[in-house]
């Protein structure tokens, strides 16, 4: 019989292809950042395509030598984008080619505090106005008509109760603050002008409401706006201007039936609080939307209302005409904006989304949408900017009592707390002395503080 055949022997990759595979997987990265605490040389290195953020926050810690128990976390940006899946993935999606030379931004991940919470009186937190500075202070609307000022020192402190009243008989539906005079707008069909220091109510405008009063917010020089539930827009001016109505020693102070639950410790035990004055007469009144008006935001020259009709509308303050309508055709629960110029608006929607709609980008009446970041199925109660998120970093609070921070940037959330509130989270601001303090009122009757840093929070 002729021999068996020998098998050929199996060839091994030679070093050099290996390398050349190698290599294919990799990509020349620039590390660039702002911090200079965490800055590295600028040279080019090639990193693996697999990498994200975990593997390049190793990268960057081992580059700047960080000890083995201090390593900080990073976030990464390439092409305008946070950096949320690998290398490979960010890469393919911004149509970028593995042999150009990357350029990736790099800032501390943030970092979110336990939350510090104040036990409340058995009625609902509505609304909040926070107020950054020194002191901090924040103050709370509550479903009984009530409303409340804290103290907010940073975690683990808890938020401490100053002062409290009852300027309405029915629910508290929006708070808007300034440095001397706290603003709220309640389901009686009134608005409500406080001192900030006592809560003593100062001046009660009525009239032209013939729905709840949902919003309400200062636009300076005196002026204030409110809007209803009927999507009525009124413009009042305020009874002696920034400066408020003289005291007079006389009145009820506006307790409206209820006596306040505290005051101002510096208020002489015994003596008169000054006399309320009653606003019957706005300056104009405007139909502004169908529906409800569910958000509010006003300066001297723009004005933004928010709807359950699903619209976001910009309006001119002289002319008292809409100059830009967004629709989204989902009803609408808040608005804020970033700056005093009417710049970038976001919205919260009751289909779980917060939109970020920029004017400057609408091509005539077009609705553009810069971003619409998804928070889960339970409709988003309020979403507020924070002021040292560079126009880039927002809060929400989600009906399902969860809190979220967002990025425009990115998809998905940066930081999630579940279970914030007991029932729902129902609003949400930035405060404290840096105005890194996220606060938040619900269902619970909490107020709820966490301090929030890094991740280029300035």
């Amino acid at each position: 019989p002729a021999p068996r055949a020998q098998p050929r022997p199996r060839e091994r990759p030679s070093p050099s292809l290996g390398v050349a595979m190698d290599a294919q997987q990799r990509v020349r990265c620039r590390l660039v950042t702002r911090f200079a605490d965490y800055a590295v040389a600028d040279t080019p290195i090639a990193l693996p395509l697999r990498l994200g953020r975990p593997g390049l926050s190793e990268v960057v810690n081992h580059l700047i030598g960080s000890p083995e128990g201090a390593k900080q976390p990073f976030e990464f940006i390439l092409e305008g984008a946070l950096l949320q899946t690998s290398l490979r993935k960010a890469v393919a999606a911004a149509k970028l080619t593995t042999e150009a030379t990357l350029t990736l931004e790099y800032f501390p991940a943030l970092r979110v505090s336990p939350p510090a919470s104040r036990p409340s009186p058995p009625s609902w937190a509505t609304a909040l106005a926070a107020c950054p500075g020194s002191p901090a202070r924040a103050f709370v609307g509550r479903s009984d008509g009530s409303l409340a000022a804290f103290s907010t020192p940073a975690p683990p402190e808890a938020p401490s109760l100053e002062a409290s009243a009852r300027p309405h008989a029915h629910p508290v539906r929006g708070v808007a603050a300034t440095g001397a005079w706290v603003f709220t707008a309640s389901k009686d069909f009134t608005v409500v002008q406080s001192e900030a220091s006592t809560l003593a109510t100062r001046v009660r405008y009525v009239g032209p409401h013939r729905s709840g009063v949902e919003r309400v917010a200062p636009a300076g020089e005196g002026l204030l706006y409110s809007a209803d539930g009927a999507g009525v827009v009124c413009l009042w001016r305020m009874p002696g201007g920034e400066e408020g109505p003289p005291g007079d020693g006389g009145g009820d102070g506006g307790d409206h039936g209820a006596p306040a639950a505290a005051v101002k410790r510096s208020r002489t035990a015994g003596a008169p609080a000054p006399a309320t004055v009653e606003v019957r007469d706005a300056e104009r009144v405007t139909r502004a939307h169908q529906q409800s008006i569910t958000g509010l935001w006003a300066s001297q020259r723009k004005i933004v209302t928010a709807s359950w009709d699903g619209s976001v509308k910009v309006w001119d303050a002289e002319r008292d005409e809409a100059v830009t309508t967004f629709n989204s055709g989902k009803a609408a629960t808040s608005v804020d904006v970033v700056g005093a110029g009417a710049g970038v608006l976001a919205s919260s929607h009751a289909d779980g989304r917060v939109r970020v709609w920029d004017p400057r980008l609408a091509a005539e009446s077009a609705a553009v949408v810069r971003a619409a970041l998804d928070c889960g199925r339970a409709w988003v109660s309020q979403c507020s900017w924070s002021p040292r998120g560079e126009g880039q970093v927002l809060a929400a609070a989600l009906m399902d009592g969860s809190v979220r921070i967002l990025d425009v940037r990115g998809s998905a959330p940066l930081a999630v707390e579940e279970g914030a509130h007991e029932g729902a989270a129902l609003c949400v601001g930035w405060g404290g002395e840096a105005g890194n303090l996220l606060l938040s009122g619900g269902s619970d009757s909490r107020l709820v503080a966490r301090e929030v840093a890094g991740r280029g929070m300035r």
